[in-house]
């Protein structure tokens, strides 16, 4: 009882595995827009990238090589997870939701700042959208 027990939890987990797995795998082709308050216009990227691991995913946003990551949650649909970076420039401290499936995604990074010499806290929105685009070559 307690063998088929132990093998019906491990099945399960494999199962979450793979569908967690499945959601980000793949050539992808990234829209972002990105939104600064104040400023007429915002900014609109488009960028291709395959996918083997969760972690391009995740290197892929941020605005930094030097940022550290925290707090990352994956489920079967969505993905968070936390940033800090610490820069010449400034400090920024954001957090980032994905949700999607293995055909499309969308999501957002909401980015605070901290200038050296400046009063205000900027805040930029990266919103994000994204379609699978089949296999890596």
């Amino acid at each position: 009882m307690r063998i088929s027990i132990l093998f019906i939890f491990l099945m399960l987990l494999s199962f979450n595995a793979n569908s967690r797995a499945k959601f980000y795998t793949g050539f992808w082709e990234y829209t972002i827009e990105i939104k600064v308050p104040g400023m007429p216009q915002s900014e609109l990227k488009k960028v291709q990238k395959c996918v083997r691991e969760l972690n391009d995913v995740i290197t892929l946003f941020k605005p930094e090589p030097s940022c550290s990551v925290n707090k990352v949650q994956v489920g079967a649909t969505q993905l968070s997870w936390e940033l800090y970076c610490k820069t010449q420039g400034g400090t920024y401290n954001g957090v980032a939701k994905l949700n999607g499936d293995e055909r499309s995604l969308q999501g957002r990074i909401d980015m605070q700042t901290t200038i050296p010499g400046m009063k205000n806290i900027m805040s930029t929105s990266y919103v994000i959208s994204g379609v699978s685009r089949g296999k890596c070559q």
